[in-house]
């Protein structure tokens, strides 16, 4: 491929993340708009095993309000397009009255597929949360979901930067009178790394929740740092 038809490809790329940004940020100014912050360490058990540790805090309510605070740990295995993770997470959410600690276990799969400097990203997660355990009637009845993310990604030649376009919906799998898609999440995102071992992404999304009572929408920016250990 020549260097005019990378350049086509670059503009192409870069102008669809804008045009996306700039309606969504329409959108946004009639509806909740929230800020995700959060750090991750990641260290490398083996060639194949890692372990992470993400500490991460939640905004709602147009920044007025803290919606949630979390430690989450992971181990993966990666070989090749094939990965597998098993994760635990503990929360403090901010409820009407109260804050609730929440316990969140997840285990998940990925195919990332490359073509060209493309990669197109399949994620499935079954996810069980409990909230309020000790501190509610039905807190020791969890809230599950099947996960699934499709993702893709466009590595800029030249330069450190990787724009992503995704789609994600949340099937409710323990409600048996009421299994649907409860929320689905649109996210453009952009990765910047600094080097092999420290990297940032920007993303900014829209969450939707659909099929239950007071649906919502919610316009959120993520910022996230990552390093390696």
């Amino acid at each position: 491929m020549n260097c005019l038809s990378h350049n086509h490809y670059h503009r192409v790329v870069i102008l669809t993340i804008i045009g996306i940004l700039a309606g969504l940020t329409n959108y946004a100014q009639t509806n909740d708009f929230g800020l995700w912050t959060g750090i991750e360490a990641k260290k490398e058990l083996s060639k194949r095993f890692d372990l992470s540790i993400e500490l991460s805090n939640r905004l709602k309510d147009n920044l007025n309000q803290r919606d949630a605070t979390f430690v989450g740990t992971e181990i993966s295995y990666a070989k090749k397009i094939f990965s597998t993770s098993f994760l635990y997470r503990i929360s403090n959410e901010k409820k009407k009255k109260y804050n609730a600690t929440s316990h969140r276990f997840s285990w998940e799969v990925e195919f990332e597929p490359k073509i060209d400097r493309f990669k197109i990203g399949y994620r499935g997660r079954l996810q069980t949360q409990y909230t309020g355990i000790n501190s509610s009637a039905d807190g020791h009845i969890p809230e599950s979901f099947f996960r699934n993310r499709i993702k893709l990604e466009y590595n800029i030649k030249g330069l450190p930067l990787t724009p992503s376009i995704s789609y994600e919906f949340f099937y409710r799998i323990n409600q048996y009178t009421t299994r649907q898609i409860e929320k689905n999440r649109y996210t453009v995102g952009l990765d910047y790394k600094f080097n092999k071992r420290n990297s940032i992404g920007l993303s900014y999304f829209l969450n939707e929740t659909v099929h239950i009572a007071n649906p919502e929408k919610r316009y959120i920016v993520g910022i996230d740092y990552k390093f390696d250990l």
